[in-house]
């Protein structure tokens, strides 16, 4: 069963919809490719800039073509604003500190 995101699209205004196209352009062009490499996307905005409401429509649109939950991974800097994002994770936590690292004396 896909987990969609609940987001309306209709809602989004016209800079938001370019924005959501030219993402989806990309991800569409290397699904096409034979061998697709990673997409990786940063999205950056000062706060009320919607930042948020794109990563959730690009998710349920992603998730719904590739008809997979894992197609996408939605991370984040900080534990707060992961939350808010579709199964969102904080970016350290794909990238674990190695346990038994020594340091090299100096």
């Amino acid at each position: 069963m896909l987990n969609l995101p609940d987001v309306n699209i209709i809602l989004a205004n016209k800079l938001l919809m370019v924005t959501i196209s030219m993402i989806l352009r990309q991800i569409l062009s290397v699904a096409k490719n034979e061998n697709p490499e990673q997409l990786s996307l940063l999205l950056v905005g000062t706060a009320g800039t919607e930042k948020t409401y794109i990563v959730k429509v690009v998710t349920r649109i992603v998730r719904r073509i590739f008809n997979r939950n894992g197609s996408v991974l939605n991370l984040a800097p900080t534990g707060a604003s992961s939350v808010l994002l579709p199964n969102g994770r904080t970016m350290h936590s794909i990238t674990p500190i190695p346990r038994n690292s020594r340091k090299k004396d100096l």
